[in-house]
């Protein structure tokens, strides 16, 4: 039997209460973002039926938004689904994010991709993705230009090679907040 989309809301809302309370890295980003002038708190994140084949998202003005029914009732999987959408949160509250600036937009997915997880060893081989040489540079590479590529703004692949292509440098050696010290 297939779980109700009750049991993946239930489900996904206790994850969201499990990583809050154990996840160093939301933990991490969380006072990050209270630092910078940006606090939330539970209700940033909510789960929600997503018609997008996507994990999650954020929104400015909605918060962290996890899709319950593709986060296979994981904890795991919710949790850097959070982290990845917190760096676009913490970006846009230091930053202000221009959402339809392909670079700006780069940037943040860059950074998310790179700091979340989602390009971990065994992330890419539960995908397929088998790259001995420099495998998180490939695997962050080509999940921004995927992203990216969704951007309205987006002009095709050209443009989206060419935004990644320019915020590259800055934006994958840009590990913040996680190399300054945790003060909280």
């Amino acid at each position: 039997r297939r779980p109700a989309m009750s049991e993946h809301r239930e489900r996904c809302d206790a994850n969201v209460e499990r990583a809050l309370a154990k996840s160093s890295a939301v933990r991490t980003l969380l006072a990050a973002l209270e630092r910078a002038g940006c606090p939330v708190d539970r209700s940033f994140f909510s789960c929600e039926r997503c018609e997008q084949d996507c994990q999650g998202g954020y929104d400015r003005d909605r918060g962290v938004i996890l899709c319950q029914q593709h986060m296979l009732d994981s904890a795991q999987l919710t949790e850097s689904t959070m982290v990845h959408e917190l760096i676009h949160a913490f970006d846009d509250c230091r930053a202000r994010v221009d959402w339809m600036n392909l670079k700006h937009h780069a940037c943040t997915e860059i950074r998310a991709a790179n700091l979340s997880g989602d390009c971990s060893f065994g992330q890419e081989f539960a995908r397929g993705n088998i790259n001995l040489h420099a495998q998180q540079q490939k695997c962050v590479r080509r999940r921004a230009e995927l992203s990216v590529a969704m951007n309205p703004a987006s002009g095709g692949a050209r443009d989206v090679k060419e935004a990644v292509a320019a915020a590259w440098h800055h934006c994958y050696n840009d590990r913040a907040p996680f190399n300054v010290e945790n003060s909280s």
